[in-house]
């Protein structure tokens, strides 16, 4: 899962989409903007057309870069995760979910309108970027879960990984440690888990629930599979509805 300068989620996205973290930074605000019809094209809080914007203004955050950029006649707020953004250079995004009422804790500053970019492209590296085909998760067709939480099938995340196919659209429950997460992406925290006898390897949880790096957690979900969120965000393996308990 391979990005440019970009929290979730979507962290966005994933990000959005998917950025990094296990206590990310997705709070802000700006300015309020009426956004212009044509730059929404499947929801008014999803972005998945081309826009090129000039950087004016850069406040860096922990987590995030926050930009002031310039679109035609408009100028609003972006963030994206770190990388080389350079004031005053030219850039192209086709992935970005708008957000309102969002509150930076590292800038103190709540802003109006803020719209989390998954990735943003020197104009000069954007070749034959296209429209992205961005869904909102909620927008994703998924089968149907007979069974409930409290159903959940008692496994360990090793057992999950070298089988998820015997899982699929099942509630499971294992224990593992929180190793990153990113807040606030598509309206939910997507949080890193391991175990020490993973392997090295590791799942991701969507969720509405806090959680921290370095916590052991109890962690009941739905095993889903095949998660395509577009520009290379895509998951073999996505645990959604996660619910945590901590030992």
């Amino acid at each position: 899962m391979k990005k440019q300068p970009t929290l979730p989620a979507m962290g966005l996205l994933f990000l959005l989409l998917i950025i990094t973290s296990c206590k990310g930074d997705p709070s802000q605000r700006t300015i309020e903007l009426e956004p212009r019809k044509d730059m929404h094209s499947v929801h008014s809080n999803v972005r998945n057309d081309l826009h090129r914007v000039q950087v004016t203004e850069i406040r860096k955050g922990d987590k995030y870069m926050y930009l002031k950029v310039r679109e035609g006649d408009e100028t609003y707020w972006v963030a994206t995760a770190p990388g080389d953004i350079v004031e005053g250079n030219t850039y192209m995004y086709n992935e970005a979910l708008r957000r309102t009422d969002f509150r930076s804790e590292t800038l103190q500053e709540v802003f109006d309108t803020l719209y989390l970019v998954t990735r943003l492209v020197p104009e000069s590296e954007a070749g034959d970027m296209k429209p992205s085909t961005l869904k909102e998760p909620r927008e994703m067709e998924e089968a149907e879960v007979e069974t409930d939480s409290e159903s959940a099938t008692e496994i360990t995340l090793s057992e999950l990984l070298d089988n998820p196919e015997a899982y699929r659209d099942s509630w499971v429950r294992f224990t593992a440690a929180c190793t990153k997460v990113n807040e606030g992406i598509m309206n939910r925290n997507w949080v890193h888990l391991t175990t020490d006898q993973a392997n090295g390897r590791s799942v991701v949880a969507t969720t509405k629930a806090d959680a921290s790096p370095g916590e052991t957690l109890i962690v009941t979900a739905v095993v889903r599979q095949d998660r395509d969120f577009g520009s290379g965000y895509r998951y073999d393996i996505l645990l959604e509805e996660a619910e945590f308990q901590r030992q």
